[in-house]
């Protein structure tokens, strides 16, 4: 009888660990935005979609039921938000002809309630960042697998930069966002120092060879992050000499470099074809919004650009998320928005560093100033598991009562 009820025990265990190995497999085929499976009805099935869709019956199975955190504000604003999606997707469908981005924001919210579902199968929080911590590192690592494939591409470029090297990458959208992708997924395992320095080489080795601005700054960024969370308990003189000492090693650093392209280019911000892009699509931004307060629908407002202009620039976003969602969704929607990262932020106040994943999410917010159209399933990942991190640290803290006899 023991012996049954041990094996009974033993194919319970192998069972949850299989359902918790599937969520490092979700964020490693996040790495694989450019393979798509299968196409149903126009819409295109990928690696994350499957993994997602075959794993959300078993983990429900799991779990014996839905978890919907209805009464948390963060997720209250969420939905909010997604009424808006979902009402001014449709609007535009008329006027544009098409919902696909709506869709894939749809898809986006069922990753989330999917990423919070692990909520209830894991015990604990450090249990469930060191699986998502697998996935960061096997998705990190193909990042440079592929990188090093395209070798002789950089070394060409690097020979004769212009631009950005020629590399087909593995997430899409050229190499500045897979650079990007690379700052802010690499965030996940910087909770070790000796990982946080291989991760920020890395980083920097990759915005340099790949010429990214963007992954440059998100670098520096979380440099600084993680650096000023190790400060705690230091002196503020000791602080403000560190501080200084910091700003004479970069000025230091960038004038060493300064015959670097990477350097070069951000001297040339606003002189580039690439910034001049930008500035040509932002000067409609106000006769846009006047033409339409309420909103395009998501990616619309690009399709709007280019009937007001008469261009066709060729681009599928506006390179500022939050000039995108004012558009899209109009100015109710950018006010939900910008109150949920306000949320995001007043949730944990001096201790949100305190969580692993909100690194991502920060570094996303600021990526969100140049790049990004939306529906980016990667900071979805994230988003959602800084949600179940917080929950399960906050279930940690409970104390244990104790019933006397």
């Amino acid at each position: 009888m023991s012996t049954t009820y041990s094996l009974i025990n033993q194919s319970k265990v192998s069972r949850v660990s299989l359902l918790k190995l599937t969520l490092s497999l979700l964020l490693l085929s996040l790495a694989f935005q450019n393979i798509s499976l299968i196409t149903v009805g126009g819409a295109v099935i990928k690696p994350y979609h499957l993994i997602t869709l075959v794993t959300l019956p078993f983990l429900l199975a799991k779990n014996r039921f839905l978890f919907i955190p209805a009464r948390v504000l963060f997720f209250q604003i969420l939905l909010a938000l997604y009424l808006i999606i979902i009402f001014t997707g449709f609007v535009g469908l008329f006027s544009f002809g098409t919902i696909s981005l709506t869709v894939n924001y749809l898809f986006c919210l069922l990753l989330f309630i999917f990423i919070i579902q692990y909520y209830l199968l894991f015990d604990n929080k450090d249990d469930y960042l060191r699986f998502c911590q697998i996935g960061a590192s096997l998705f990190c690592f193909l990042i440079l697998i592929n990188a090093a494939f395209h070798y002789t591409a950089i070394l060409k470029f690097l020979n004769n930069p212009w631009g950005h090297p020629i590399v087909e990458t593995l997430l899409g959208g050229g190499v500045n966002l897979e650079a990007s992708w690379f700052v802010i997924v690499g965030s996940i395992l910087c909770t070790k120092r000796k990982y946080t320095n291989t991760v920020l080489f890395l980083s920097f080795f990759l915005a340099v060879v790949y010429a990214s601005r963007t992954a440059f700054v998100l670098s520096v960024v979380l440099t600084l992050i993680k650096y000023f969370h190790h400060l705690k308990g230091i002196r503020t003189t000791t602080l403000i000499a560190t501080f200084f000492l910091l700003l004479i090693t970069f000025f230091i650093t960038f004038t060493l470099l300064e015959d670097s392209y990477i350097i070069q280019r951000f001297s040339i911000i606003g002189e580039d074809p690439g910034s001049q892009g930008r500035l040509s699509m932002w000067v409609h931004v106000i006769s846009l919004f006047k033409n339409n307060a309420y909103g395009y629908g998501a990616g619309n407002s690009i399709l709007a650009l280019e009937e007001l202009s008469g261009y066709g620039f060729g681009e599928s976003n506006f390179h500022n998320y939050y000039v995108q969602v004012l558009l899209d969704f109009g100015i109710l929607g950018l006010i939900i928005y910008l109150t949920l990262c306000f949320n995001f932020f007043w949730i944990q106040k001096k201790k949100i560093f305190q969580n692993p994943f909100s690194s991502a999410c920060i570094l996303y917010f600021i990526a969100c100033l140049v790049q990004f159209r939306g529906a980016d399933s990667i900071f979805f990942f994230c988003l959602a598991s800084w949600f179940v991190y917080l929950k399960l640290s906050l279930m940690q803290k409970k104390p244990i009562k104790c019933s006397s006899s």
